[in-house]
């Protein structure tokens, strides 16, 4: 973006222009300020300099002092500037490496190749899986391959005297007749042994207050409380999504530090219970089951720094709009922007939250595992936050696609142990760490291999889009518990491929045309697979137009007919099944996707 901004690109998304800037990530980038520093900071008892998104390999240099060096584009960094600083002119330095020069030779000295769908990193060499970046960036069936680097969240000082307010979750216990059972969990920093009046408000209401002691260091400072008739936090279709201002403050001494949580009161369950039928997977909200309707979500742009909130509230006002209550993030995106978020607990709408692993196999090495467990906190006080999802088709992948079988033995067991690792005791312990109240579901789907049927959990069924399995969409062995992914292609409007292609270039065969259209077929890799499924449907059901302009709306009515019948499928089958998230609501480029809104709208 800002080599866009400068005029020295060309539209990555226009034409074929993605080809000739994959130079971009192969090259390492250097960003430099200079600032001005007073005596008031330089004389502060703590001072921290904030990271809030740094993609991905980043030595950060404070007049010309390797200070820290960063590794992991979705957390946050911080780090003590003041031994580097001085009174007046300052200069800090990020210095970011290519991808390539970093993971190559860790691609190099794995003692065996781990593998990624190729769809999802459209190389030969596959490196997606060994840093900690978004991995829609190596390429999608739905997305182009543009290798970010840079600043892509905001960075800041803050600075505080001898107390701090780390961070605080307002936790909902227990709802009962007239009265919610609340409890505050606060992380508070400490540079003495001291003693501090805790206090709770709501809405401007004291609900407790409470002394303290604070040793040197990190506390965790836990208050109950209770907040008299409720007004509940309820999905879209269910009630009002009320949200509280909850106030925290923290006394010592007359002087006060303060946090503001903005949060809803409501219960939530993802029941998991073993029953005659197999094993249920639903939502329970505030005591009720409640079926979920909704979709998969992506990043709303290749450049998520650039999207406005007002492009947030549009994608979730719409799914308000559609009676949707739940969006599912998937895992090869990114943790999304604070107006994600922010937007779904003001429209009711539920998130599945993926951590982000996807589509592949990834290592376990201990830097690497140390790094993820950095990467949750953000997000826990959101009441629209359902659950954590471990990963996308990660586990599929390996033992139902056939990747198991290209490894031996012992690779197998090393593999199977780092998956287990990762997925089954790094990231459930680093969430509980921080966020004990929400249900953690190891990897979606859990269902389609192993033996295990879809009558145990969540399904991703593409056999329709891939298999041409339209009728069977409805048989009752082809619907589990809770559908989470599934869907069917179209292109978008014809307005929206103008914004990337010419007259000329309006023929599905065209060069421009099959770059925005990844779909590839797994073995084969043949680039019109994706038009010729619509072409193989439409045959069937309808009549191919002749004239591209009426093939684009046929695909579009083509798409809607197929997700509704499978939609009407899954809600006749309530409560044996009890949720329908068909892929995807939106787009992160103009292309021919799964997507019911197009980039641009």
């Amino acid at each position: 973006t800002d080599l866009m901004n400068n005029r020295m690109i060309k539209d990555p998304f226009y034409g074929v222009n993605e080809k000739s800037l994959q130079w971009i990530g192969e090259k390492d980038w250097e960003y430099k300020k200079t600032f001005i520093v007073d005596e008031a900071l330089l004389q502060a008892p703590n001072v921290q300099l904030v990271f809030a998104g740094l993609d991905t390999y980043a030595d950060i240099y404070i007049n010309d002092y390797l200070v820290m060096k960063c590794d992991n584009m979705f957390r946050t960094w911080t780090l003590n500037p003041l031994p580097y600083l001085k009174k007046g002119e300052n200069t800090i330095r990020i210095y970011f490496h290519s991808i390539f020069k970093v993971d190559m030779p860790k691609y190099l000295a794995s003692p065996f190749q781990l593998q990624a769908w190729p769809n999802n990193d459209q190389s030969d060499i596959m490196l997606s899986l060994y840093a900690r970046k978004a991995g829609y960036n190596y390429g999608c069936d739905w997305g182009p391959r543009l290798i970010t680097t840079g600043i892509w969240r905001d960075v800041y000082l803050e600075y505080w005297d001898d107390i701090h307010i780390d961070g605080t979750q307002i936790i909902t216990r227990k709802l009962e007749s007239g009265k919610a059972k609340m409890e505050a969990v606060c992380t508070v920093m400490s540079d003495e042994d001291t003693k501090a009046t805790f206090t709770v408000e709501y809405d401007k209401k004291e609900a407790v207050r409470k002394q303290v002691a604070l040793t040197k260091g990190m506390n965790t400072v836990r208050v109950d409380f209770e907040v008299k008739n409720p007004e509940l936090w309820w999905t879209n279709g269910l009630g009002n999504p009320r949200m509280y201002d909850f106030d925290i403050v923290l006394d010592k001494e007359g002087r006060k530090v303060t946090d503001r949580v903005k949060t809803g009161i409501r219960t939530l369950e993802i029941v998991r219970e073993k029953d005659e039928q197999g094993q249920s997977m639903f939502v329970k909200l505030n005591g009720k089951a409640v079926f979920m309707k909704g979709s998969n979500y992506i990043p709303l742009d290749n450049f998520p720094n650039r999207v406005p909130e007002s492009w947030y509230e549009y994608i979730i006002k719409s799914a308000a709009d559609v009676n949707m209550n739940m969006l599912r993030i998937w895992g090869g995106g990114i943790y999304e922007m604070d107006a994600f978020y922010e937007m779904c607990d003001k429209y009711g709408i539920l998130v599945w939250q993926d951590m982000m692993f996807a589509c592949g196999m990834f290592p376990a090495d201990e830097h690497y595992l140390n790094s993820v467990a950095e990467e949750v906190k953000r997000l826990r006080n959101h009441p629209c936050n359902a659950l954590w999802n471990g990963n996308n088709e990660n586990e599929i992948s390996y033992f139902g696609w056939g990747w198991k079988d290209r490894y031996t033995p012992e690779e197998d067991r090393i593999y199977q142990s780092n998956l287990h690792k990762l997925f089954y005791d790094v990231i459930p312990e680093a969430i509980q760490a921080v966020d004990e109240t929400r249900y953690y579901h190891p990897t979606s789907p859990v269902t389609g291999y192993n033996n295990i049927d879809y009558n145990m959990g969540d399904v991703h069924f593409w056999s329709v889009w891939k298999g041409g399995w339209l009728e069977e969409y409805t048989e009752a062995k082809n619907i589990g518990r809770f559908m989470s992914e599934y869907g069917f292609q179209s292109y978008p409007e014809m307005r929206t491929i103008r914004r990337f292609a010419s007259e000329h270039d309006l023929r599905l065969d065209s060069e421009v045309m099959l770059s925005h259209q990844r779909a590839r077929n797994d073995q084969t890799r043949d680039p019109n697979f994706g038009n010729n499924m619509m072409k193989m449907y439409m045959e069937k059901y309808f009549k191919v137009p002749d004239d591209f302009s009426a093939f684009v709306y046929m695909s579009q009515y083509l798409q809607a007919e197929a997700v509704k019948i499978g939609i009407e499928a899954h809600r006749r089958a309530k409560p044996y099944c009890m949720g329908t998230l068909y892929w995807q609501i939106n787009d992160c480029w103009p292309v021919a996707s799964w997507s019911s809104i197009d980039y641009c709208g």
